[in-house]
């Protein structure tokens, strides 16, 4: 037996011509769309830590921000309960970030990487040797009393493109322009050696004790 289905016929153009003649989004309710539902990554870069993760200890009533979102800190002993975060959003394009690290026994570091080396769940949250991806470490200390500066180009070990005396309360600047991308302190600039134009999620933490106190995180459209 040949069961024949008969499809009601449409009229394309008229259809189009109900709805203006604009298909896609256009149609979808603004209520639909929700900040829960637009990824962290799609936000511009702003001077605040957040998605804090205890990495030694999981005690919360440490003070992880000391003052506002804009500091983080680990002020717990040499290897005590620690922390690290993320700066809200993603480094796009041209950027800028400006912060004074820590001058105490763990390293105060900053760690930058592209957004796909981002990983929320168990474990390292980013690998500091990832395939085929740069991994960028700006850190400061006492203990050594340094400021060391290291890159990972995806395919070699680390080189330490900066090693000098550390800093107590100075100011550090980490910029893109170009696709080049240059880390500033006084007596300690340096460039990557290579461009990338990747969004880049930054890191700050791991090893108590050690704070970073942003100062500005944007993110620069050209004029």
């Amino acid at each position: 037996m040949v069961v024949k289905v008969s499809k009601p016929e449409i009229n394309v153009r008229e259809k189009l011509s109900e709805l203006g003649g604009k298909v896609g989004t256009d149609d979808i309710s603004t209520d639909a769309v929700t900040s829960d539902k637009i990824p962290w990554h799609a936000h511009d870069l702003a001077p605040h830590w957040e998605n804090l993760r205890l990495t030694n200890g999981n005690d919360y009533s440490y003070d992880w921000f000391g003052s506002g979102t804009g500091k983080l800190q680990a002020l717990n002993g040499n290897n005590g309960p620690s922390c690290e975060a993320r700066l809200h959003g993603a480094a796009k394009g041209d950027f800028m970030v400006q912060w004074t690290p820590g001058y105490l026994w763990g390293f105060s570091s900053i760690r930058m990487t592209p957004v796909a080396n981002y990983n929320n769940n168990t474990g390292n949250i980013i690998s500091s040797e990832p395939s085929g991806m740069p991994h960028i470490w700006i850190a400061n200390n006492s203990s050594n009393n340094l400021t060391l500066i290291e890159y990972w180009n995806g395919y070699v070990a680390n080189d330490t493109l900066v090693s000098v005396t550390g800093v107590n309360n100075g100011r550090f600047q980490l910029y893109r322009k170009n696709g080049i991308i240059k880390v500033w302190r006084h007596s300690a600039s340096t460039t990557i050696p290579d461009a990338f134009h990747q969004d880049m999620v930054i890191m700050g933490g791991r090893q108590s004790p050690y704070s970073i106190q942003i100062h500005s995180a944007q993110n620069i459209s050209s004029s």
